[in-house]
């Protein structure tokens, strides 16, 4: 189903049985971190540069922690079976201590970029 363009923001098509997906994103997750530490110091959520279009912003930040969060429950409910390097990586993305590093932060970076998009 295509769907029209919303806002300017174009849908996103991706399948996460064929297209490639990693659990190595960095960027997301350094975001998630500053933004989260700037609340914890009662900062508020960092300021954007003027012009910066908060709902395309938002739509970037939150598809790849996303798709990491869909990856692992498709191998968490046994989707990815023969595959031993999946199952290894996800045992990894939500195991102490790495889930804090990991999964957390993708978590956090889906909240923070729901923020910044339009609530419809």
């Amino acid at each position: 189903v295509k769907l029209p363009f919303k806002d300017g923001v174009p849908p996103v098509y991706f399948n996460v049985q064929r297209d490639p997906v990693s659990l190595h994103i960095p960027l997301h997750r350094f975001f998630a971190q500053v933004t989260a530490q700037s609340l914890e110091l009662g900062l508020g959520l960092p300021e954007l540069p003027l012009g910066c279009p908060t709902k395309r912003l938002g739509a970037a930040m939150i598809e790849h922690p996303l798709r990491a969060l869909v990856f692992n429950a498709q191998v968490t409910i046994g989707m990815w079976r023969r595959n031993p390097s999946a199952q290894s990586m996800a045992d990894n993305y939500v195991a102490p201590p790495l889930c804090y590093h990991l999964r957390d932060l993708d978590l956090k970076a889906i909240q923070i970029s729901a923020l910044l998009l339009p609530a419809d």
